[in-house]
C-alpha cells in the first residue's frame, strides 16, 4: 500500500494558479472564487501514492506543482505515462463514483489541489466551460489509453510470435509443434482426411560444424529452411523440430502427392543451397527425409514414430533420400 499523501495546513493558492489548469482554461476566475473555501493544496515527496486502484476515492486533483506518474500495476515502475502541471487525475473514479483503475504516484515532489466530489459536481452544474474542458480532458484520456492499448496488444503480438517461431529460420518451432500440431493431426483424423508429415535430417550436420566451425553451420540451417519453404504449398506448415531436424505437415496431402514434395524437397536442397563465396563452398550437402501418413484413429505420438522409423530407414539407405 502506498503511503496516505499529506494534507498541508493551508488552503488553496490564488485564482491565477488554478486558472491555468486545464479543468478551469477559459472560465472566468471571479466565477471560481466560491471554490477556494472548500479545497485544500497537499504535497506529496517523490514514491508517494496519490491514487491507487484498491482505495476508494472521492476527490478529484490537479497537478500544481511537480510530475505524477501513471501506473497501471505497484510493478509498473517503467510506465512512459505522466501527468503534468495543469492536469488532472481521479476524475473518472468520480463521475462514476468508482475506484481508480490505476495508480497515481508523485514522480517529482508534487503539489496538488483537492476538489471533493460535490464540489466538482456543483461546477459541472453552474459552469459550461468546466464541463466542456472535463469532457475534452475525458475524451484526451481514452484516446492517450487506447494508444496504449494499441501498443500493448501489439508488443503481445510480438511476444506471441516469438514464443511459437524459431529465431534463426524464422519457421515454426517446437513449441508451436506441441502447442497446435496434436489439434490439427486429431482433428484430420477424426474427418478421415489425408494428412502427411515429413521428418527431414541434414546429413553429417555434426561432421560439418566441427568442419566449418558453428557460424557456417547456422548459416546452412538457414539455407536449409528457405528451401523448405519453397517447396511446400500456401496451408502447408515448416517446423524446426531441434538442432538440424526439421519437420513439414502436408494437410490434405495423400501419401504419393507427399512423396513428389519431400524428393523435390531432397533435391532441392543437395542442389541449390548455395555453395560459393563462403568457406563451405566444397562441403556436400544433403538431408535424408521420412514421410509418414496419417491413418484413421492415429495419434500425434505414433505419426511422429512412424516418420522417426521412416528417416532411420532413409539413413540406412545412405542418406540423401525419402523412404517411407
Amino acid at each position: 500500500m502506498g503511503k496516505e499523501p499529506e494534507l498541508a495546513d493551508r488552503v488553496a493558492p490564488g485564482l491565477d494558479a488554478i486558472g491555468t489548469s486545464h479543468l478551469f482554461r477559459g472560465e472566468d476566475p471571479q466565477h471560481l472564487v466560491w471554490i477556494l473555501d472548500s479545497c485544500r493544496v497537499r504535497s506529496l515527496a517523490p514514491g508517494e501514492v496519490l491514487l491507487e486502484p484498491g482505495n476508494d476515492n472521492d476527490t478529484l486533483y490537479i497537478i500544481l506543482e511537480g510530475r505524477a506518474q501513471v501506473r497501471f500495476s505497484h510493478d509498473d515502475i517503467e510506465s512512459d505515462v505522466y501527468l503534468e502541471a495543469g492536469e488532472c487525475a481521479g476524475e473518472m473514479s468520480v463521475i462514476e463514483c468508482s475506484r481508480p483503475s490505476a495508480m497515481v504516484v508523485a514522480h517529482t515532489h508534487c503539489e496538488v489541489l483537492a476538489i471533493d466530489a460535490a464540489t466538482i459536481w456543483s461546477l459541472i452544474d453552474s459552469s459550461h466551460v468546466v464541463a466542456r474542458n472535463l469532457l475534452h480532458i475525458l475524451s484526451t484520456r481514452m484516446r492517450r489509453n487506447n494508444r496504449a492499448l494499441v501498443r500493448s496488444h501489439a508488443q503481445l503480438r510480438i511476444h506471441e510470435r516469438e514464443a511459437l517461431f524459431d529465431p534463426l529460420t524464422s519457421l515454426h518451432n517446437r513449441r508451436w509443434l506441441e502447442r497446435k500440431l496434436a489439434e490439427i493431426v486429431e482433428r484430420f483424423a477424426q474427418a478421415g482426411e489425408d494428412l502427411a508429415l515429413l521428418m527431414i535430417d541434414t546429413d553429417n550436420f555434426k561432421h560439418f560444424n566441427d568442419e566449418y566451425g558453428h557460424p557456417a553451420g547456422d548459416q546452412l540451417l538457414e539455407a536449409i529452411a528457405r528451401v523448405i519453404e519453397n517447396s511446400i504449398r500456401t496451408g502447408d506448415h515448416a517446423c524446426r523440430y531441434g538442432g538440424d531436424e526439421f519437420i513439414v505437415v502436408l494437410p490434405h496431402t495423400g501419401e504419393p502427392e507427399a512423396a513428389r514434395i519431400a524428393q523435390r524437397m531432397c533435391d532441392a536442397i543437395r542442389e541449390k543451397i548455395p555453395h560459393s563465396d563462403n568457406a563451405w563452398s566444397a562441403a556436400e550437402i544433403s538431408a535424408s527425409i521420412g514421410m509418414a501418413s496419417l491413418q484413421p484413429g492415429m495419434q500425434l505420438q505414433q505419426l511422429l514414430g512412424l516418420a522417426d522409423a521412416a528417416l532411420y530407414r532413409a539413413k540406412a539407405f545412405g542418406r540423401d533420400c525419402v523412404s517411407s
